[in-house]
C-alpha cells in the first residue's frame, strides 16, 4: 500500500524522475508528491508539473485532507492549510544526520 503524500524537498525532481523511468503512472493514482509551503511559493508559476502535482494546498478539491475551511462570523469561508509542511522539512532535514545508521 503507498502513502496518500509524501513531502519531500526535492518533490519536482522525485516527480521527474517518476515520470522518466515510467513508473508515475501507478504513483499518480494513488499517491501525491508534495513540497513545502515555502519552496512552493519560491518555485516558478511557469513550471506546469509542479503547480499541478507537487502543490501543499491545492485549491481544486481535490486533496480536502491538506486543505481545511473554515467559516467565519459573516459567513465567508477561509480555507487552511491543514498539513505543517515547514515541520515535515524539519523532520526530514534532521533524519538526514541519521543517513548511514538508516541505510544498513
Amino acid at each position: 500500500m503507498r502513502p496518500s503524500y509524501i513531502a519531500i524537498d526535492k518533490t519536482c525532481e522525485v516527480t521527474q524522475k517518476a515520470i522518466n523511468n515510467g513508473s508515475w503512472e501507478q504513483w499518480r493514482l494513488t499517491t501525491q508528491f508534495i513540497v513545502d509551503s515555502y519552496d512552493y511559493i519560491n518555485h516558478k508559476t511557469e513550471d506546469v508539473l509542479y503547480q499541478t502535482w507537487c502543490n501543499p494546498v491545492p485549491s481544486d478539491g481535490s486533496a480536502s485532507n491538506l486543505v481545511g475551511q473554515h467559516i467565519d462570523e459573516k459567513e465567508k469561508v477561509h480555507q487552511f492549510r491543514e498539513f505543517n509542511t515547514e515541520a515535515c522539512e524539519q523532520l526530514n532535514s534532521w533524519l538526514g544526520g541519521f543517513e548511514s545508521i538508516l541505510k544498513s
